[in-house]
Protein backbone atom coordinates (compact mmCIF):
# COMPACT_ATOMS: atom_id res chain seq x y z
CA UNK A 1 0.00 0.00 0.00
CA UNK A 2 0.95 3.58 -0.94
CA UNK A 3 2.11 5.67 2.70
CA UNK A 4 0.34 8.35 2.76
CA UNK A 5 2.19 11.59 3.92
CA UNK A 6 -1.13 14.03 3.13
CA UNK A 7 -4.45 14.35 1.41
CA UNK A 8 -4.36 17.54 -1.10
CA UNK A 9 -7.67 19.39 -2.24
CA UNK A 10 -6.34 21.09 -5.50
CA UNK A 11 -7.19 21.77 -9.21
CA UNK A 12 -3.11 22.23 -9.43
CA UNK A 13 -0.93 19.09 -9.32
CA UNK A 14 0.98 18.83 -5.75
CA UNK A 15 4.53 20.14 -5.67
CA UNK A 16 5.34 16.52 -4.04
CA UNK A 17 4.34 12.82 -5.03
CA UNK A 18 4.21 11.23 -1.22
CA UNK A 19 0.50 12.16 -1.15
CA UNK A 20 -3.27 11.50 -2.56
CA UNK A 21 -3.82 14.51 -4.78
CA UNK A 22 -8.46 14.90 -4.85
CA UNK A 23 -8.13 16.90 -8.43
CA UNK A 24 -10.95 19.50 -8.06
CA UNK A 25 -10.39 21.19 -11.22
CA UNK A 26 -13.60 19.59 -12.44
CA UNK A 27 -15.80 21.00 -8.78
CA UNK A 28 -18.39 18.41 -10.20
CA UNK A 29 -16.51 15.23 -10.35
CA UNK A 30 -13.73 15.45 -8.27
CA UNK A 31 -10.63 12.77 -8.76
CA UNK A 32 -8.75 10.51 -6.72
CA UNK A 33 -4.65 10.72 -7.98
CA UNK A 34 -1.42 8.55 -6.80
CA UNK A 35 1.85 9.85 -8.56
CA UNK A 36 2.98 6.43 -10.31
CA UNK A 37 6.16 6.19 -12.66
CA UNK A 38 6.36 9.91 -13.11
CA UNK A 39 2.96 11.26 -13.30
CA UNK A 40 -0.44 11.65 -12.10
CA UNK A 41 -3.21 8.59 -12.22
CA UNK A 42 -6.89 7.93 -11.85
CA UNK A 43 -6.53 5.37 -8.35
CA UNK A 44 -8.16 2.16 -9.43
CA UNK A 45 -6.99 0.26 -6.03
CA UNK A 46 -4.59 -2.50 -6.57
CA UNK A 47 -0.87 -3.60 -5.78
CA UNK A 48 0.85 -0.35 -4.70
CA UNK A 49 -1.87 1.83 -4.79
CA UNK A 50 -4.87 2.81 -2.34
CA UNK A 51 -8.27 1.31 -2.51
CA UNK A 52 -10.54 4.33 -2.97
CA UNK A 53 -14.46 4.47 -2.48
CA UNK A 54 -16.46 7.23 -2.93
CA UNK A 55 -19.71 7.53 -0.44
CA UNK A 56 -21.93 9.36 1.26
CA UNK A 57 -22.20 10.32 5.11
CA UNK A 58 -24.45 7.44 5.61
CA UNK A 59 -23.67 4.92 3.39
CA UNK A 60 -20.52 5.18 5.28
CA UNK A 61 -21.75 5.01 8.85
CA UNK A 62 -23.96 1.97 7.59
CA UNK A 63 -20.27 -0.13 6.92
CA UNK A 64 -20.10 -2.37 9.51
CA UNK A 65 -16.10 -2.61 8.93
CA UNK A 66 -13.80 0.05 7.05
CA UNK A 67 -11.25 -1.81 5.25
CA UNK A 68 -7.53 -0.20 7.04
CA UNK A 69 -6.07 -0.10 3.33
CA UNK A 70 -9.27 1.51 1.77
CA UNK A 71 -9.15 5.31 1.37
CA UNK A 72 -13.07 6.95 1.69
CA UNK A 73 -14.00 9.97 0.59
CA UNK A 74 -16.96 11.28 2.43
CA UNK A 75 -19.19 13.97 0.81
CA UNK A 76 -21.61 15.77 3.07
CA UNK A 77 -24.58 17.36 2.34
CA UNK A 78 -23.21 20.54 2.19
CA UNK A 79 -20.37 19.29 -0.53
CA UNK A 80 -17.44 18.99 1.75
CA UNK A 81 -15.75 16.08 2.08
CA UNK A 82 -14.00 13.90 5.14
CA UNK A 83 -11.35 11.98 4.11
CA UNK A 84 -10.92 8.76 5.87
CA UNK A 85 -8.35 5.78 5.68
CA UNK A 86 -10.36 2.96 7.37
CA UNK A 87 -12.07 4.55 10.49
CA UNK A 88 -9.35 6.93 11.24
CA UNK A 89 -10.42 10.80 9.76
CA UNK A 90 -7.35 12.41 8.06
CA UNK A 91 -7.54 15.86 9.23
CA UNK A 92 -4.49 17.54 7.71
CA UNK A 93 -6.14 17.95 4.51
CA UNK A 94 -6.52 21.62 3.13
CA UNK A 95 -9.96 21.72 3.30
CA UNK A 96 -10.18 21.41 7.16
CA UNK A 97 -7.82 23.91 8.04
CA UNK A 98 -8.82 27.21 6.47
CA UNK A 99 -12.00 28.76 5.82
CA UNK A 100 -11.95 31.28 3.27
CA UNK A 101 -13.51 32.26 0.13
CA UNK A 102 -10.19 30.64 -2.49
CA UNK A 103 -11.21 33.07 -5.58
CA UNK A 104 -9.11 35.37 -3.60
CA UNK A 105 -5.53 33.50 -4.72
CA UNK A 106 -4.38 34.33 -7.95
CA UNK A 107 -3.65 31.08 -10.13
CA UNK A 108 -0.55 28.68 -8.85
CA UNK A 109 -1.34 30.56 -5.51
CA UNK A 110 -3.21 27.29 -3.91
CA UNK A 111 -0.22 25.14 -5.23
CA UNK A 112 3.14 27.18 -5.06
CA UNK A 113 2.68 30.19 -2.25
CA UNK A 114 1.55 30.77 1.25
CA UNK A 115 0.20 33.77 3.52
CA UNK A 116 -2.25 35.18 5.25
CA UNK A 117 -5.41 36.81 4.67
CA UNK A 118 -6.00 39.98 6.87
CA UNK A 119 -9.79 40.72 6.74
CA UNK A 120 -11.24 44.05 8.60
CA UNK A 121 -14.85 44.32 6.52
CA UNK A 122 -18.00 43.50 8.26
CA UNK A 123 -16.99 45.12 11.66
CA UNK A 124 -14.40 41.87 12.21
CA UNK A 125 -11.82 42.59 14.99
CA UNK A 126 -9.19 40.50 15.71
CA UNK A 127 -5.24 40.08 15.83
CA UNK A 128 -5.48 36.64 14.42
CA UNK A 129 -5.73 36.22 10.81
CA UNK A 130 -6.48 33.68 8.29
CA UNK A 131 -3.69 31.19 6.65
CA UNK A 132 -4.06 30.92 2.99
CA UNK A 133 -2.57 29.52 -0.35
CA UNK A 134 -0.92 26.04 0.23
CA UNK A 135 -1.67 24.44 3.56
CA UNK A 136 1.58 22.01 3.35
CA UNK A 137 3.60 25.14 2.83
CA UNK A 138 2.69 26.92 5.88
CA UNK A 139 3.58 23.75 7.55
CA UNK A 140 7.12 23.60 5.90
CA UNK A 141 7.88 27.11 5.86
CA UNK A 142 9.88 26.76 3.07
CA UNK A 143 11.35 30.76 2.70
CA UNK A 144 11.47 30.77 7.14
CA UNK A 145 13.22 27.44 7.31
CA UNK A 146 15.95 28.74 5.16
CA UNK A 147 16.75 31.32 7.87
CA UNK A 148 20.82 30.30 8.18
CA UNK A 149 23.02 31.97 11.00
CA UNK A 150 26.61 32.48 9.93
CA UNK A 151 29.25 34.56 10.17
CA UNK A 152 30.10 37.49 7.55
CA UNK A 153 33.73 39.01 7.10
CA UNK A 154 33.15 42.67 6.53
CA UNK A 155 36.07 42.94 4.40
CA UNK A 156 36.00 40.43 1.59
CA UNK A 157 31.99 40.61 1.96
CA UNK A 158 30.93 36.81 1.95
CA UNK A 159 30.18 34.02 4.52
CA UNK A 160 33.21 32.48 5.99
CA UNK A 161 31.06 29.60 7.67
CA UNK A 162 27.50 28.68 8.66
CA UNK A 163 27.14 27.97 12.29
CA UNK A 164 25.35 25.43 14.23
CA UNK A 165 21.56 25.01 13.41
CA UNK A 166 20.88 23.79 16.97
CA UNK A 167 23.24 26.06 19.07
CA UNK A 168 25.70 28.67 17.29
CA UNK A 169 28.33 27.62 20.27
CA UNK A 170 28.48 24.02 18.96
CA UNK A 171 31.13 22.61 16.26
CA UNK A 172 30.11 22.29 12.42
CA UNK A 173 31.45 20.16 10.35
CA UNK A 174 34.31 22.21 9.33
CA UNK A 175 34.96 24.52 12.47
CA UNK A 176 35.90 23.21 15.57
CA UNK A 177 34.33 24.92 18.53
CA UNK A 178 36.95 26.58 19.79
CA UNK A 179 37.14 28.14 16.11
CA UNK A 180 33.87 28.92 16.13
CA UNK A 181 34.34 30.50 19.29
CA UNK A 182 37.00 32.67 17.91
CA UNK A 183 34.99 33.71 14.78
CA UNK A 184 32.16 34.78 17.25
CA UNK A 185 34.25 37.22 18.71
CA UNK A 186 36.54 38.34 15.62
CA UNK A 187 35.87 42.17 15.21
CA UNK A 188 36.92 41.65 11.24
CA UNK A 189 33.53 39.24 11.39
CA UNK A 190 29.67 39.85 11.88
CA UNK A 191 27.27 37.72 13.57
CA UNK A 192 24.56 36.70 10.78
CA UNK A 193 21.57 35.59 9.54
CA UNK A 194 21.40 34.99 6.13
CA UNK A 195 17.43 34.98 4.40
CA UNK A 196 16.70 33.42 1.08
CA UNK A 197 15.72 34.97 -2.17
CA UNK A 198 12.43 34.57 -2.38
CA UNK A 199 8.79 36.33 -4.00
CA UNK A 200 6.66 38.38 -1.93
CA UNK A 201 3.57 39.62 -2.68
CA UNK A 202 0.82 41.79 -1.04
CA UNK A 203 -2.35 42.37 -2.34
CA UNK A 204 -4.92 45.09 -1.51
CA UNK A 205 -8.55 42.97 -1.69
CA UNK A 206 -10.79 45.90 -0.54
CA UNK A 207 -10.95 49.88 0.61
CA UNK A 208 -13.12 51.56 2.69
CA UNK A 209 -13.25 54.00 -0.24
CA UNK A 210 -10.85 56.57 1.87
CA UNK A 211 -7.80 54.65 1.11
CA UNK A 212 -7.89 52.83 4.33
CA UNK A 213 -7.20 49.21 3.70
CA UNK A 214 -10.20 46.30 4.90
CA UNK A 215 -8.98 43.32 3.28
CA UNK A 216 -5.69 42.43 1.79
CA UNK A 217 -3.21 38.88 1.53
CA UNK A 218 0.50 39.02 1.63
CA UNK A 219 1.77 35.90 0.04
CA UNK A 220 5.53 34.28 0.26
CA UNK A 221 6.95 31.91 -2.42
CA UNK A 222 9.76 30.69 -4.06
CA UNK A 223 8.33 31.50 -7.73
CA UNK A 224 7.50 34.48 -8.93
CA UNK A 225 3.87 33.58 -9.94
CA UNK A 226 2.73 36.55 -11.21
CA UNK A 227 3.44 40.46 -11.91
CA UNK A 228 2.57 41.28 -8.07
CA UNK A 229 5.14 39.23 -6.80
CA UNK A 230 8.58 41.38 -6.07
CA UNK A 231 11.63 39.94 -5.63
CA UNK A 232 13.22 39.97 -2.15
CA UNK A 233 16.95 39.23 -2.53
CA UNK A 234 19.34 36.76 -0.46
CA UNK A 235 20.48 39.10 2.33
CA UNK A 236 23.12 38.44 5.28
CA UNK A 237 21.92 40.71 8.06
CA UNK A 238 23.17 41.22 12.23
CA UNK A 239 21.40 38.90 14.30
CA UNK A 240 21.47 41.59 16.80
CA UNK A 241 21.76 45.50 16.89
CA UNK A 242 25.13 46.78 16.11
CA UNK A 243 28.14 47.78 18.50
CA UNK A 244 31.83 49.90 17.73
CA UNK A 245 35.10 49.39 17.38
CA UNK A 246 36.93 51.62 18.09
CA UNK A 247 35.00 54.50 16.43
CA UNK A 248 35.18 52.37 13.16
CA UNK A 249 32.42 50.78 11.87
CA UNK A 250 29.31 49.06 13.32
CA UNK A 251 29.68 45.31 14.16
CA UNK A 252 27.32 42.58 15.43
CA UNK A 253 30.21 40.39 17.53
CA UNK A 254 30.81 39.00 21.02
CA UNK A 255 34.03 40.87 21.48
CA UNK A 256 35.18 42.82 24.15
CA UNK A 257 36.89 45.21 22.22
CA UNK A 258 34.33 46.04 20.73
CA UNK A 259 31.56 49.10 22.74
CA UNK A 260 28.27 49.61 23.02
CA UNK A 261 25.43 51.63 25.05
CA UNK A 262 26.01 55.09 25.11
CA UNK A 263 28.20 57.66 27.28
CA UNK A 264 27.69 61.36 27.02
CA UNK A 265 31.09 61.97 28.37
CA UNK A 266 33.29 59.93 26.28
CA UNK A 267 31.60 57.85 23.15
CA UNK A 268 34.93 55.64 22.80
CA UNK A 269 36.21 52.25 23.62
CA UNK A 270 37.29 51.91 27.13
CA UNK A 271 38.15 49.09 28.54
CA UNK A 272 36.83 49.86 31.94
CA UNK A 273 33.64 50.93 31.13
CA UNK A 274 30.47 49.12 31.77
CA UNK A 275 28.25 48.22 28.92
CA UNK A 276 30.08 46.95 26.83
CA UNK A 277 28.32 43.87 25.63
CA UNK A 278 25.55 46.55 24.73
CA UNK A 279 24.14 47.65 21.04
CA UNK A 280 25.22 50.99 20.32
CA UNK A 281 22.81 53.53 20.72
CA UNK A 282 22.24 57.65 20.26
CA UNK A 283 24.20 57.88 16.95
CA UNK A 284 22.22 59.77 14.18
CA UNK A 285 21.34 57.99 11.10
CA UNK A 286 24.11 59.50 8.73
CA UNK A 287 26.83 59.31 11.13
CA UNK A 288 25.93 55.74 11.40
CA UNK A 289 25.89 55.35 7.33
CA UNK A 290 29.12 56.69 6.97
CA UNK A 291 30.36 54.25 10.18
CA UNK A 292 28.74 51.53 8.26
CA UNK A 293 30.23 52.40 4.96
CA UNK A 294 34.31 51.96 6.75
CA UNK A 295 33.50 48.19 6.78
CA UNK A 296 31.57 47.71 3.22
CA UNK A 297 28.04 47.68 5.03
CA UNK A 298 24.45 49.17 5.48
CA UNK A 299 22.19 50.26 7.56
CA UNK A 300 19.48 47.68 7.62
CA UNK A 301 16.62 49.06 5.18
CA UNK A 302 12.68 49.38 5.80
CA UNK A 303 12.05 47.46 2.73
CA UNK A 304 14.24 44.74 3.77
CA UNK A 305 12.81 44.98 7.23
CA UNK A 306 9.13 44.38 5.87
CA UNK A 307 9.48 41.53 4.79
CA UNK A 308 12.10 39.28 6.32
CA UNK A 309 11.20 40.70 9.80
CA UNK A 310 7.41 41.50 10.39
CA UNK A 311 5.77 39.72 7.55
CA UNK A 312 7.37 36.85 7.74
CA UNK A 313 6.86 36.38 11.50
CA UNK A 314 2.76 37.26 10.71
CA UNK A 315 2.26 34.75 7.91
CA UNK A 316 4.53 32.19 10.13
CA UNK A 317 1.87 32.42 13.50
CA UNK A 318 -1.14 34.21 11.44
CA UNK A 319 -1.26 37.07 14.18
CA UNK A 320 -0.26 40.82 13.66
CA UNK A 321 -0.05 40.67 17.68
CA UNK A 322 3.50 39.54 18.01
CA UNK A 323 3.86 39.81 21.69
CA UNK A 324 1.25 36.62 22.18
CA UNK A 325 2.89 34.19 24.35
CA UNK A 326 5.77 31.79 22.84
CA UNK A 327 4.61 28.23 21.96
CA UNK A 328 6.84 25.92 21.37
CA UNK A 329 4.04 23.09 20.02
CA UNK A 330 2.44 22.93 16.83
CA UNK A 331 -0.99 22.94 16.85
CA UNK A 332 -3.30 20.08 15.71
CA UNK A 333 -2.59 20.76 12.08
CA UNK A 334 1.05 21.51 12.29
CA UNK A 335 0.56 24.76 12.14
CA UNK A 336 2.76 27.82 14.50
CA UNK A 337 0.94 28.95 17.41
CA UNK A 338 1.00 31.97 19.70
CA UNK A 339 4.07 34.29 18.48
CA UNK A 340 7.27 35.82 19.99
CA UNK A 341 6.41 37.12 23.73
CA UNK A 342 6.66 40.31 24.86
CA UNK A 343 10.42 40.33 24.96
CA UNK A 344 12.09 42.81 27.44
CA UNK A 345 8.81 44.23 28.01
CA UNK A 346 8.26 41.46 30.41
CA UNK A 347 10.27 43.27 32.78
CA UNK A 348 7.93 44.58 35.80
CA UNK A 349 8.76 48.43 36.58
CA UNK A 350 10.07 48.18 40.03
CA UNK A 351 10.52 44.58 40.87
CA UNK A 352 9.16 41.02 41.04
CA UNK A 353 6.10 41.02 38.99
CA UNK A 354 6.91 38.09 36.79
CA UNK A 355 8.60 35.70 39.99
CA UNK A 356 6.73 32.49 38.77
CA UNK A 357 8.00 33.29 35.32
CA UNK A 358 4.10 33.95 33.63
CA UNK A 359 3.04 36.16 31.82
CA UNK A 360 -0.27 38.34 32.85
CA UNK A 361 -2.40 39.29 29.93
CA UNK A 362 -6.33 40.34 30.13
CA UNK A 363 -8.69 39.06 27.23
CA UNK A 364 -7.59 40.72 24.76
CA UNK A 365 -4.03 39.88 24.83
CA UNK A 366 -2.70 44.00 26.43
CA UNK A 367 -0.45 43.69 29.00
CA UNK A 368 -1.77 44.22 32.19
CA UNK A 369 1.13 46.98 33.25
CA UNK A 370 2.89 49.64 32.09
CA UNK A 371 6.87 49.52 31.73
CA UNK A 372 9.38 52.32 33.51
CA UNK A 373 11.94 53.62 31.26
CA UNK A 374 14.64 53.12 34.11
CA UNK A 375 13.46 49.29 34.06
CA UNK A 376 15.21 48.64 30.37
CA UNK A 377 18.08 50.87 31.01
CA UNK A 378 20.91 50.40 33.45
CA UNK A 379 22.52 53.61 34.33
CA UNK A 380 25.65 53.38 35.67
CA UNK A 381 26.21 57.17 36.58
CA UNK A 382 24.87 60.40 35.07
CA UNK A 383 26.22 60.30 32.22
CA UNK A 384 26.07 56.27 31.08
CA UNK A 385 23.21 54.27 29.81
CA UNK A 386 23.05 51.53 27.98
CA UNK A 387 20.08 48.61 27.29
CA UNK A 388 20.00 46.17 29.80
CA UNK A 389 20.82 42.98 27.89
CA UNK A 390 23.86 41.38 26.47
CA UNK A 391 24.52 40.04 23.01
CA UNK A 392 24.26 36.78 21.94
CA UNK A 393 21.95 35.61 25.24
CA UNK A 394 19.74 33.29 23.41
CA UNK A 395 22.59 31.52 20.88
CA UNK A 396 22.15 28.14 22.41
CA UNK A 397 18.58 28.19 20.24
CA UNK A 398 21.01 28.74 17.12
CA UNK A 399 18.39 29.30 14.45
CA UNK A 400 15.78 28.22 16.20
CA UNK A 401 12.71 30.20 17.44
CA UNK A 402 12.83 30.29 21.67
CA UNK A 403 13.23 32.27 24.86
CA UNK A 404 15.07 32.02 27.63
CA UNK A 405 14.34 33.44 31.08
CA UNK A 406 16.81 36.00 32.47
CA UNK A 407 17.13 36.98 36.04
CA UNK A 408 17.82 40.57 36.60
CA UNK A 409 17.62 42.40 40.10
CA UNK A 410 17.26 46.06 40.32
CA UNK A 411 17.15 47.98 43.49
CA UNK A 412 17.14 44.81 45.27
CA UNK A 413 14.12 43.35 43.94
CA UNK A 414 14.31 40.24 41.20
CA UNK A 415 13.04 40.73 37.66
CA UNK A 416 12.45 37.61 35.24
CA UNK A 417 12.81 38.78 31.90
CA UNK A 418 11.38 36.80 28.37
CA UNK A 419 14.74 37.37 26.05
CA UNK A 420 13.46 36.11 22.80
CA UNK A 421 14.59 34.98 19.21
CA UNK A 422 13.30 34.26 15.67
CA UNK A 423 15.36 31.96 13.69
CA UNK A 424 18.44 33.17 14.72
CA UNK A 425 17.47 36.80 14.95
CA UNK A 426 17.92 38.00 18.49
CA UNK A 427 14.86 40.34 19.98
CA UNK A 428 13.10 41.27 16.80
CA UNK A 429 10.87 42.80 18.59
CA UNK A 430 9.85 43.84 22.69
CA UNK A 431 13.42 45.62 22.69
CA UNK A 432 15.24 48.77 21.70
CA UNK A 433 13.60 50.20 18.70
CA UNK A 434 15.46 50.45 15.00
CA UNK A 435 16.41 53.30 12.86
CA UNK A 436 16.13 52.10 9.83
CA UNK A 437 17.78 53.39 6.35
CA UNK A 438 15.81 53.77 2.91
CA UNK A 439 13.05 55.90 4.23
CA UNK A 440 12.27 59.51 4.32
CA UNK A 441 8.47 60.94 5.25
CA UNK A 442 7.63 64.37 4.83
CA UNK A 443 5.04 66.73 6.23
CA UNK A 444 3.22 69.10 3.39
CA UNK A 445 2.02 72.12 5.02
CA UNK A 446 -0.15 75.58 3.92
CA UNK A 447 0.70 78.79 4.41
CA UNK A 448 -0.87 78.81 7.58
CA UNK A 449 1.30 75.79 8.60
CA UNK A 450 -1.77 73.52 8.20
CA UNK A 451 -0.80 69.78 7.16
CA UNK A 452 -2.03 69.32 4.09
CA UNK A 453 -0.19 66.03 3.04
CA UNK A 454 2.03 63.90 4.02
CA UNK A 455 4.64 61.31 2.08
CA UNK A 456 6.64 58.50 2.66
CA UNK A 457 9.35 57.65 0.45
CA UNK A 458 11.29 54.17 0.13
CA UNK A 459 14.62 52.78 -1.35
CA UNK A 460 15.40 49.12 -1.34
CA UNK A 461 19.18 49.58 -2.86
CA UNK A 462 21.33 50.57 -0.16
CA UNK A 463 23.93 51.88 -2.32
CA UNK A 464 21.27 54.77 -2.58
CA UNK A 465 19.91 55.31 0.60
CA UNK A 466 20.23 59.11 1.26
CA UNK A 467 18.52 61.95 3.96
CA UNK A 468 17.25 64.36 1.32
CA UNK A 469 13.35 63.60 -0.99
CA UNK A 470 14.22 62.34 -4.31
CA UNK A 471 14.10 65.24 -6.79
CA UNK A 472 11.04 64.00 -9.11
CA UNK A 473 9.26 62.74 -5.85
CA UNK A 474 5.92 63.57 -7.74
CA UNK A 475 6.62 61.15 -10.13
CA UNK A 476 6.28 57.29 -9.93
CA UNK A 477 9.98 56.61 -11.18
CA UNK A 478 11.91 58.23 -8.92
CA UNK A 479 15.39 59.74 -9.17
CA UNK A 480 18.31 57.19 -8.10
CA UNK A 481 15.85 54.37 -6.93
CA UNK A 482 13.38 56.05 -4.62
CA UNK A 483 9.97 55.37 -4.80
CA UNK A 484 6.56 56.98 -3.66
CA UNK A 485 4.96 54.49 -0.87
CA UNK A 486 2.40 56.59 0.47
CA UNK A 487 0.69 59.80 -0.44
CA UNK A 488 -1.69 61.13 2.21
CA UNK A 489 -4.12 64.18 1.40
CA UNK A 490 -7.01 63.70 3.32
CA UNK A 491 -7.55 65.99 5.55
CA UNK A 492 -9.85 63.96 7.96
CA UNK A 493 -7.32 61.83 8.52
CA UNK A 494 -4.60 64.16 10.10
CA UNK A 495 -5.56 65.37 14.06
CA UNK A 496 -3.71 68.61 14.33
CA UNK A 497 -4.66 70.45 17.83
CA UNK A 498 -0.53 70.84 18.46
CA UNK A 499 1.10 68.04 17.82
CA UNK A 500 -0.83 64.46 18.51
CA UNK A 501 0.13 60.70 18.58
CA UNK A 502 -2.39 57.79 19.08
CA UNK A 503 -2.69 54.50 18.26
CA UNK A 504 -3.60 53.47 14.38
CA UNK A 505 -7.41 52.90 13.35
CA UNK A 506 -7.01 52.56 10.46
CA UNK A 507 -3.85 51.46 7.72
CA UNK A 508 -2.66 51.29 4.20
CA UNK A 509 -1.20 48.19 3.36
CA UNK A 510 0.01 48.57 0.50
CA UNK A 511 0.21 46.76 -2.94
CA UNK A 512 4.54 46.66 -1.46
CA UNK A 513 3.98 44.93 1.72
CA UNK A 514 4.00 48.61 3.18
CA UNK A 515 2.39 49.39 6.43
CA UNK A 516 1.39 53.22 6.94
CA UNK A 517 -1.11 54.50 9.45
CA UNK A 518 -3.62 56.95 8.09
CA UNK A 519 -5.66 57.43 11.13
CA UNK A 520 -5.49 56.92 14.62
CA UNK A 521 -7.14 57.64 18.17
CA UNK A 522 -5.36 60.77 19.86
CA UNK A 523 -5.34 61.16 23.59
CA UNK A 524 -5.69 56.71 24.12
CA UNK A 525 -1.57 56.84 25.08
CA UNK A 526 -2.09 52.98 26.40
CA UNK A 527 -4.52 52.14 24.54
CA UNK A 528 -3.98 50.13 21.07
CA UNK A 529 -6.85 49.20 18.49
CA UNK A 530 -7.33 45.76 17.95
CA UNK A 531 -6.64 45.17 14.13
CA UNK A 532 -3.69 46.94 14.22
CA UNK A 533 -1.79 46.54 17.45
CA UNK A 534 0.25 49.20 16.28
CA UNK A 535 1.38 52.96 18.35
CA UNK A 536 1.73 55.91 15.92
CA UNK A 537 3.56 58.91 15.87
CA UNK A 538 2.60 61.01 12.64
CA UNK A 539 4.61 63.50 10.60
CA UNK A 540 5.13 66.86 11.32
CA UNK A 541 7.43 69.66 10.56
CA UNK A 542 8.11 70.46 6.97
CA UNK A 543 11.51 68.56 7.56
CA UNK A 544 12.81 65.22 6.47
CA UNK A 545 12.42 62.47 8.83
CA UNK A 546 13.97 58.97 9.43
CA UNK A 547 11.68 55.95 10.66
CA UNK A 548 11.98 54.22 13.99
CA UNK A 549 10.19 50.55 13.70
CA UNK A 550 9.40 47.61 15.73
CA UNK A 551 8.48 47.13 19.22
CA UNK A 552 10.01 49.13 22.03
CA UNK A 553 11.30 48.18 25.62
CA UNK A 554 10.66 51.74 27.00
CA UNK A 555 8.60 53.61 29.42
CA UNK A 556 4.57 52.75 29.05
CA UNK A 557 5.59 50.19 26.28
CA UNK A 558 2.96 48.35 26.30
CA UNK A 559 1.54 50.93 23.54
CA UNK A 560 4.37 49.85 21.08
CA UNK A 561 4.31 45.86 21.48
CA UNK A 562 2.77 43.60 18.71
CA UNK A 563 2.72 45.24 15.44
CA UNK A 564 4.88 48.03 17.08
CA UNK A 565 5.34 51.75 16.77
CA UNK A 566 6.08 53.58 13.46
CA UNK A 567 7.73 56.45 14.52
CA UNK A 568 8.08 58.62 11.38
CA UNK A 569 8.51 62.33 12.85
CA UNK A 570 12.30 62.21 14.03
CA UNK A 571 14.23 64.16 12.07
CA UNK A 572 17.51 62.27 9.89
CA UNK A 573 19.57 63.30 12.24
CA UNK A 574 17.54 62.00 15.21
CA UNK A 575 18.59 60.09 18.03
CA UNK A 576 18.31 58.43 21.52
CA UNK A 577 19.72 55.79 23.68
CA UNK A 578 16.65 53.75 23.02
CA UNK A 579 17.41 53.51 19.38
CA UNK A 580 19.99 51.53 17.79
CA UNK A 581 21.01 49.56 14.13
CA UNK A 582 21.24 46.85 12.15
CA UNK A 583 23.58 46.33 9.44
CA UNK A 584 22.91 43.69 6.28
CA UNK A 585 24.37 43.13 2.87
CA UNK A 586 23.15 42.03 -0.38
CA UNK A 587 24.47 38.66 -1.05
CA UNK A 588 24.69 38.57 -5.33
CA UNK A 589 24.05 35.78 -7.05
Amino acid sequence: MKVIEKVIQSNLPPTRSDVIWIDTSDPSNPVVKIYVNGKWEISQGGPGSVSVKSLTKEEYEALEEKDKDTLYIVKNEDESYNIYLGDTEIVNNESTVSDYDKSILDPGEDQYAYGVLIDFTQGKSSYDLTRIGNMDLHRTLPVQSQYKGCIWDLGSQEIVTYLNPQDWSLPTENKTAEEIDELLHDVTKSIRVETPKFYACSKVLATDGAGNTTMAKVMFSTQKLNPWYVEVPKMATDFREARIVDGEGPFSTLSNNAYGGYCTTKNTYDTGKEGLLHPITNIDRPTMRELAAMVNTYIFSYDAYKWIFYWAVVIEYATLFTAKPMIQELDENGFHQGCLGPGMTSIESYGAKYSDDSYIYNENYDIQDSFFLGANYFQSNASDEFPLRDIGVTNNWGNRTGENIVEYTRNGKTSHVHQNRYRGFEFPFGDIMMNLDGFLGYTFKDDNDMSIAEAYFTCSDPTKFKDELPSEYDANDFDKGWRLALWNDKLDNFHRDGYDEGAAKAMCIGNNGDLFATKWFVGQNYNFDKYFVNYNYPLDDNQNTTLQFGCSADYSAVRKVGLGAFLADGGVDYAYYGLGFRCFNIIEE
